[in-house]
């Protein structure tokens, strides 16, 4: 069970950070959970592209800890590469450390030794694949594949490209998307992880709504034609359906 054993998924508390995280997190959350995905982790299955992944991950490392590398066709992030000698006027040098918030860094397994980069902060994140050379590099050349699946204006785009000092990073689309979507997007999202884990551990349909709803609501209206049982069967469909393959949606910028 992935997260921890089998009683944790009672703690509600213990499922908040999905609240912060954005798509292609949760995504990753989706997918550790998958059985047929952990078993073929553990036996490095070599049909890794199935799971829209370049590298294997971890399942037992949440999306806090895990830095999951996408198939840059799903999801295109920016590329840092050295910048050419003769056009250096509007090139910036790359400073890892410039960037907000908690980064992770992790080689692809390709013979150009590439680096995956995740920058977090509380509810922004920027997703790089970093050349080598250009973490020393007196300029460096930011680009994002074309074509860029995301309505962004021409100002968007270079701001998102640049990789400005701190204070002035244009992060990415998917901030705006986070807001967008809202609130209410994200808890359907937390309910519908945390029911999947309750029944993956046999909890009982009243047990798993309890640790959502409420002991006491759930005695007040548990029923045959109750709406939380409609409201628990949605999550645990929910659930499945992002599990099962549906977490590539969430990779697919709207």
């Amino acid at each position: 069970m992935m997260c921890g054993s089998d009683a944790a998924w009672r703690a509600t508390a213990g499922y908040l950070y999905l609240l912060h995280l954005d798509g292609p997190g949760l995504a990753w959350e989706y997918l550790r959970r998958n059985p047929e995905y952990q078993e073929a982790w553990q036996h490095a299955d070599a049909h890794l592209d199935r799971w829209g992944l370049e590298a294997w991950e971890d399942p037992f490392l949440d999306a806090r800890s895990a830095c999951p590398i996408w198939n840059n066709t799903i999801l295109p992030v920016l590329h840092v590469t050295s910048g050419s000698p003769g056009n250096t006027a509007d090139q910036p040098a790359f400073n890892l450390w410039s960037l907000p918030g908690r980064k992770r860094l992790r080689v692809l397994d390709a013979p150009d030794g590439h680096l995956a980069l995740l920058a977090q902060t509380e509810s922004d994140w920027i997703r790089a694949r970093v050349e080598p050379q250009a973490l020393a590099a007196a300029s460096t050349v930011y680009w994002l594949p074309v074509p860029v699946p995301v309505p962004v204006s021409a100002t968007q785009h270079r701001r998102q490209a640049c990789l400005l000092p701190p204070a002035a990073v244009g992060w990415t689309a998917q901030r705006r998307r986070r807001r967008t979507r809202g609130f209410r997007n994200q808890i359907l999202h937390l309910r519908a992880l945390q029911a999947v884990d309750a029944a993956a551990a046999g909890a009982s349909h009243r047990e798993i709504a309890e640790a959502i709803f409420g002991r006491d609501q759930v005695q007040a209206e548990w029923h045959a034609d109750s709406s939380l049982r409609t409201q628990l069967r949605h999550y645990l469909r929910r659930g499945q359906f992002f599990m099962r393959g549906g977490y590539l949606d969430l990779l697919t910028p709207r």
